[in-house]
C-alpha cells in the first residue's frame, strides 16, 4: 500500500524595491520570504469552517525592530499604512496567488523602514496576516518605496 503525503504549503514573498521619486530609477531592490503570522491562519480556518474570510487589504511599514514571529498580532513602532489595496489572484493547476502591490512615497521620518506587513484595517491595525523584519534599513525619506507581496498556496 503506498502513503500518500500531501502538504499544503503557504508562502509569503516581499519585493521590496526603492526608487528615485517620480521616476522609474531603481536605487535597491530586495526579494525574500516572510513570516505568516496566527492571523492569517485562523482566518482561513475560519473561511473554512464559515466561508467568511478576513481580508488583508492594508500594507504597513514601520520603524520597529522587534525579530518576527508568528504570534505577533501587530506591527509595532511607528507606521505608516497604506489605502485599501485590490489584490489579483491567479489560480493555476500547480499553485494559487495573490498579489499586493502599493507605493509608499519619500517622506520625513521614513529613512529607518524596517518592518513590513498586510493588515485587515486601518488605521489601528486589525489582524496581521505576516511580518517581515529587512535585513537593512530601507531609506524611504528620499526614496519611493515599492512594495509586492505575495502569497501562495501549493499543494
Amino acid at each position: 500500500m503506498s502513503e500518500v503525503n500531501e502538504q499544503t504549503k503557504i508562502r509569503g514573498t516581499i519585493i521590496a524595491e526603492l526608487f528615485v521619486p517620480g521616476t522609474d530609477i531603481l536605487v535597491d531592490r530586495y526579494v525574500d520570504e516572510n513570516i505568516i503570522c496566527k492571523g492569517l491562519g485562523d482566518a482561513i480556518t475560519t473561511a473554512l469552517s464559515s466561508g467568511t474570510m478576513t481580508k488583508f487589504n492594508y500594507m504597513v511599514i514601520s520603524t520597529g525592530t522587534t525579530a518576527v514571529a508568528r504570534a505577533t498580532a501587530a506591527i509595532e513602532a511607528t507606521r505608516w499604512v497604506s489605502t485599501i489595496i485590490t489584490p489579483t489572484v491567479s489560480n493555476t493547476a500547480s499553485t494559487s496567488t495573490i498579489t499586493y502591490i502599493t507605493t509608499f512615497a519619500a517622506g520625513a521620518g521614513k529613512d529607518a523602514i524596517r518592518k513590513f506587513g498586510m493588515e485587515s484595517a486601518t488605521p489601528s491595525g486589525g489582524v496581521l496576516c505576516n511580518e517581515y523584519l529587512f535585513p537593512v534599513a530601507k531609506d524611504n525619506a528620499t526614496n519611493d518605496l515599492k512594495l509586492t507581496y505575495v502569497i501562495s498556496v501549493a499543494p
